[in-house]
């Protein structure tokens, strides 16, 4: 099967949209894949998952969305807006690109199945009992035994027992044990971290089952009505999905700020689970105010970057990456010209070939130490071995790494 790198599903809503720091998973990842491509020689798919089912998602839509608009038109605008700046500034194009989003009707055919089959495997229960329901919005939210004081969305505190039949999820201290071993994530200190204090908070039976408009409906299952699927679990069968038609879902790279929202679910139900790798959050980043003759600092460089800072990247601390980037792109353009300057003779010597540590440092997930070893090439073969392979070289490295300078 072929093997799949991709990011963790971006939510479509229309106020995240200039956010380009909401799009750094699936920069990242792209940036990744073409490493790959240029390390083995292989073409690897494109895919792309997008979030557009949630409460938020639901209040965006009805807020802002035209008059007689489609829920279906109004969120593919948001996709097509998405993949409009990424061609703008980053040369990215949809064509050749697949793009899954959980409100598909072949992907919620495919969560039913997979329900029935956990339902029948006992991974999931349907259960009846006592739920807590706002007095004043009437929203049902959790079981009563709950330690929740006010309505998560109208914070009234007023809050009733009313009887309801939902969907769980039970899972065992060993469950939880398990899950945790079966899943690398890179950096591994902090991100397995991460990734367990959320398995380890969990509550022993999730209610995954939520009360929302829209949503895949449990109806069929005995579930009331009114509740759908938590959006959390049907993300967490995309890589479920991905292996019935596009290929074995090898790596995923998200936000280490939102990896409890996926990397848990996903580890309990999914007996093969991908790899993680997450990346520090990124300062706001505006596209509307982003130069495009400076993009590439974004992408591939900071993207890159940010995978060996899950703490996160500080406004501070994204000048300095920008004038550590500039420094560098200034060398490069410095070499280029130095070496077509240089006599004819000169121009057809051999260099030491491109190191293929760096490569691995990127493709381990260690782009600081790939950066370092980076530069030296660079410094060590203008230094010695000016000439036009050289050349070559470096507009492939600076490409790869940097953007187009």
């Amino acid at each position: 099967m072929r093997e799949i790198i991709t990011h963790a599903p971006i939510q479509t809503r229309s106020d995240t949209l200039h956010k380009q720091e909401r799009m750094s998973s699936l920069l990242a990842s792209e940036a990744i894949i073409r490493i790959k491509e240029y390390a083995t020689g292989k073409a690897y798919p494109r895919i792309d998952l997008w979030n557009t089912i949630g409460a938020k998602a639901e209040t965006d839509y009805q807020k802002n969305c035209q008059p007689d608009e489609t829920r279906n038109t109004f969120v593919q605008f948001q996709i097509n807006e998405r993949y409009r700046l990424l061609g703008s500034f980053y040369d990215i194009s949809p064509n050749g690109r697949v793009s899954i989003r959980d409100d598909s009707s072949d992907y919620q055919d495919f969560v039913l199945s997979q329900i029935k089959r956990f339902l029948d495997m006992g991974i999931f229960v349907v259960s009846s009992g006592s739920f807590l329901r706002c007095d004043l919005c009437d929203y049902v939210f959790a079981p009563s035994q709950a330690a929740i004081a006010a309505c998560p969305q109208c914070k009234d505190s007023n809050l009733v027992p009313t009887q309801k039949t939902g969907l769980f999820m039970p899972i065992s201290t060993q469950q939880r044990s398990e899950a945790a071993s079966s899943v690398k994530v890179y950096p591994q200190k902090t991100g397995l971290c991460e990734l367990k204090r959320h398995l380890f908070t969990l509550p022993d039976n999730i209610q995954i089952s939520k009360q929302r408009e829209f949503g895949v409906c449990l109806a069929d299952f005995g579930v009331d009505p009114e509740f759908v699927l938590d959006p959390k679990i049907s993300l967490a069968m995309m890589g479920l999905f991905l292996r019935h038609g596009y290929g074995d879902l090898h790596t995923v790279i998200q936000g280490i700020d939102s990896l409890g929202n996926l990397a848990p679910y996903l580890a309990i139900i999914d007996n093969k689970p991908p790899e993680f790798v997450v990346h520090g959050t990124l300062p706001p980043i505006d596209s509307s105010k982003i130069n495009p003759a400076k993009a590439s600092f974004y992408f591939p460089f900071l993207v890159l970057t940010a995978l060996a800072l899950p703490n996160g990247i500080s406004q501070e601390k994204l000048k300095c990456l920008s004038v550590e980037f500039q420094r560098t792109i200034n060398q490069a353009r410095y070499a280029i010209s130095h070496i077509n300057g240089l006599p004819s003779d000169n121009q057809e010597q051999t260099n030491t070939p491109f190191p293929k540590e760096v490569l691995e440092n990127f493709l381990n997930y260690h782009p600081q130490l790939g950066y370092q070893q980076l530069h030296c090439y660079i410094y060590e073969q203008l230094s010695h071995n000016p000439n036009s392979s050289l050349l070559r070289d470096i507009r492939q490295m600076v490409e790869l790494f940097y953007g187009k300078i």
